[in-house]
C-alpha cells in the first residue's frame, strides 16, 4: 500500500511534473499592460494545440499582439457541462490546451475551476503558468503591516448580502480584499463610510494600465474623493479595494477552545507532546506548562487506542 507521501508525489507528477503528462495549462495573463506577460506564458501559448478563454475577442487581441494563430474556444462561467466534457475528451485523446481568462489569473474570481476539476477527475494533468493577479498587485503597494489577508471575490450586490459580508469581514479581521465594478464602487464605499468611516482602505482602478490610480486613506475621506473622480472621469475601469480591519477580540473561553482544538489536531497528526505544546504556546500566548500537561493527556489517549 503506498504511503500518504507517495500519493502526494504521484498526484504532483500527474499534473505536469517529470512525467510530462500535462494536458491543460492554466495561464495567467496581464491585467492590462501586455508587457507583464511572462516568457513562459508566451511559450506555452505558442506550443498548445488550442486556447480556451473567457472571451474570444479579448484573447484574440492578446494572440494578435504575440503574432500567434491558434484556435480559440469560449469557455466562460456560463459554459455547459457538455462543453467542458467535450474538451476533456479531446485532452484524453492527446490534445493540449491553454486556459486564460480576460485578465489576471484564471479561477481567482474568474472562470476556470469547473474545467480544472473536470480534468482532475479524468486523471488529466493540469499545470499552472503563474501570472498577474489584481489581489497581490494591489497589496504589494498597500504598505499594510498585517501579513495575513483574505480575498472575498466581488463585493455582493444586494443590500442584505452586503451587510452580512461586512459583518463577516469584521469577524475575520486583518486585511480583506474585494473586487468591485465601476458602477457600484461609489455605493460600496459610501456604505463602508457609514459603517466604518475611520477604517483604513486602499483602493485602485485600472491596475497596470495607462490610467492606473491608487488611493489610500480612511473610508470617509476616500468616499468623497472617489465620487469626485467618477464625476470627472465617468464609470470606467475595474476596481479592487482592501480594508484593514482590527483583529476580532476573543474571549478567554473562546481562546481556551481554540488552542485546545489546535493542540488536539497536532497530537492526532503525530506531533510530539513537547513540540505541539511549544508551538501552541507561542501561537496563542498561553503558558507552556498548562499546554504541555494537556498535550500529555492527549498523547496518552492516542497511544492507548
Amino acid at each position: 500500500m503506498p504511503t500518504q507521501g507517495s500519493n502526494v508525489r504521484e498526484v504532483w507528477e500527474s499534473v505536469g511534473g517529470p512525467g510530462g503528462t500535462t494536458r491543460l495549462w492554466v495561464v495567467g495573463t496581464p491585467l492590462g499592460n501586455l508587457g507583464d506577460l511572462s516568457q513562459r506564458a508566451i511559450q506555452t501559448l505558442s506550443n498548445v494545440d488550442a486556447v480556451l478563454c473567457e472571451d474570444t475577442r479579448r484573447t484574440s487581441h492578446l494572440m494578435s499582439h504575440l503574432g500567434l494563430t491558434k484556435s480559440l474556444y469560449r469557455l466562460d462561467q456560463h459554459a455547459r457541462d457538455g462543453d467542458v466534457a467535450r474538451f476533456v475528451r479531446e485532452m484524453e485523446s492527446g490534445k493540449t490546451f491553454a486556459f486564460v481568462s480576460d485578465a489576471g489569473t484564471p479561477a481567482i474570481s474568474d472562470p476556470g475551476s469547473h474545467l480544472v476539476q473536470a480534468c482532475f477527475e479524468a486523471g488529466l494533468g493540469v499545470s499552472p503558468i503563474p501570472g498577474p493577479s489584481a489581489v497581490t498587485t494591489l497589496l504589494s503597494v498597500g504598505g499594510f503591516d498585517e501579513t495575513i489577508f483574505t480575498f472575498r471575490g466581488f463585493f455582493p450586490r444586494k443590500d442584505a448580502h452586503r451587510k452580512t459580508e461586512l459583518e463577516t469581514a469584521r469577524k475575520l479581521g486583518g486585511v480583506v480584499v474585494w473586487f468591485e465594478s465601476p458602477e457600484r464602487i461609489s455605493e460600496t464605499l459610501s456604505m463602508l463610510s457609514v459603517e466604518d468611516g475611520e477604517r483604513e482602505v486602499l483602493v485602485a482602478k485600472e491596475l497596470t494600465k495607462t490610467h492606473e490610480k491608487i488611493f489610500k486613506s480612511n473610508v470617509k475621506n476616500l468616499t468623497s474623493h472617489i465620487q469626485s473622480e467618477l464625476a470627472s472621469e465617468g464609470n470606467v475601469g475595474e476596481w479592487v479595494f482592501a480594508v484593514h480591519f482590527s483583529k476580532p477580540e476573543v474571549s478567554p473561553e473562546e481562546c481556551l477552545d481554540e488552542w485546545r482544538k489546535c493542540l488536539e489536531i497536532c497530537i492526532k497528526c503525530g506531533v510530539s507532546a513537547s513540540s505541539a505544546a511549544r508551538e501552541v504556546s507561542q501561537s496563542f500566548g498561553v503558558s507552556k506548562n498548562s499546554v504541555y500537561d494537556y498535550a500529555l493527556e492527549l498523547a496518552k489517549e492516542r497511544n492507548s487506542k
